[in-house]
C-alpha cells in the first residue's frame, strides 16, 4: 500500500520504503536514495511478485513528478499499469523493444552525468526537475535468453546497457531492481553483484543461486531445504552487512492496480 508523505518531503533525501517485518518485528526498509541497486529472486508463488508490487505501490504515495517507473517486463503484469507515466517501458516479449527501452534509460543517465560535469556537482538531486528513475527488470534472465535466440545485437545491447546502469546510475538518481526466478552467474556478473546494496531471496531450489546473492551464508544447501517449508512471502533480506528472515506485506494484485491507478490523479 502507498504511504502518505509530508508536503515538504524530498525524494532525493527521504526515500525509505517499508516493505515488511523481520522475525523480531522490526520493519524491513529499502532506502532508494542512500542505498543502491537491488536483486530479487524467487520461484513461482514464493512472494517475489508481491514484493515487487509492494516496492512500486509504495512509490504511488510520492509526488508523481518525482518518480518515474520504467524498465522491462515480458508479461506486462507488473509494469504495464505504469505505461501512462513513462515511455521507457517494454511490457512485452519484443527483444528489440526491450533493447530500445534500456538504451533510452542509458541515454537519460548520460544526460544527467553531463549535467553533473557541467555544474561541477558530485551527486544528482533533481536538477532540471528530473524524476528519480526506478528501473525494474522483471524476469531478467528470461529477457536475455529470449534476446539471445531472437536478436544477438539486442541481447548484447541489453547486457551492456544494464551493466552501465548498475555501475554508473546510482549517483544520478537511477536505481535498478533486477528480478529473476533464480539468480544466475551469466546474467548477474561479479561487477553487477558488487554494486547491489540489497539482495532478496524468496523460496528457490538452487544452492548455487543462494550462494550467488548471499555469499556470507555458511550452508546454502541446508537453507534451500528449509525454504521448502517457507510460506509465500517469507524471504531473506540481505542489506548493510546483515541477513534477516522477513515477511513481505501481502498485497493482492487488485489493490496494486488500485494504487497505481490512484497515482494518476
Amino acid at each position: 500500500m502507498s504511504v502518505p508523505v509530508p508536503s515538504d518531503w524530498n525524494l532525493y533525501r527521504d526515500a525509505r520504503l517499508i516493505l515488511g517485518v523481520d522475525e523480531e518485528g522490526d520493519p524491513v526498509e529499502v532506502d532508494l536514495y542512500g542505498g543502491g541497486h537491488m536483486a530479487v529472486q524467487g520461484m513461482t508463488r514464493s512472494g517475489k511478485s508481491v514484493f515487487l508490487m509492494n516496492v512500486l505501490a509504495n512509490l504511488t504515495g510520492h509526488p508523481a513528478e518525482a518518480v518515474e517507473v520504467c524498465g522491462v517486463d515480458p508479461t506486462g503484469v507488473l509494469l504495464g499499469p505504469w505505461e501512462f507515466q513513462s515511455e521507457r517501458i517494454a511490457a512485452a516479449t519484443d527483444s528489440r523493444r526491450s533493447a530500445e527501452v534500456v538504451a533510452s534509460i542509458v541515454e537519460e543517465m548520460d544526460r544527467r552525468i553531463a549535467v553533473l560535469r557541467s555544474r561541477r556537482l558530485d551527486k544528482f538531486e533533481g536538477e532540471d526537475g528530473a524524476p528519480y528513475l526506478i528501473v525494474v527488470l522483471d524476469e531478467y534472465p528470461g529477457t536475455l535468453a529470449r534476446a539471445d535466440l531472437e536478436d544477438r545485437g539486442s541481447a548484447k545491447a541489453i547486457r551492456l546497457g544494464v551493466q552501465r546502469l548498475v555501475l554508473e546510475g546510482a549517483k544520478v538518481a537511477v536505481r535498478v531492481v533486477i528480478a529473476a526466478q533464480k539468480a544466475l552467474s551469466d546474467t548477474l556478473g561479479s561487477e553487477v553483484r558488487s554494486n547491489l546494496s540489497a539482495r532478496v531471496s524468496f523460496r528457490v531450489d538452487s544452492p548455487e543461486s543462494v550462494r550467488l546473492l548471499h555469499p556470507s551464508l555458511a550452508n546454502a544447501v541446508d537453507l534451500v531445504d528449509e525454504m521448502r517449508d517457507w510460506k509465500p512471502g517469507v524471504g531473506l533480506w540481505d542489506a548493510s552487512g546483515r541477513v534477516r528472515r522477513f515477511r513481505v506485506d501481502w498485497l493482492p494484485y487488485s489493490r496494486y492496480l488500485e494504487a497505481v491507478e490512484g497515482s494518476r490523479t
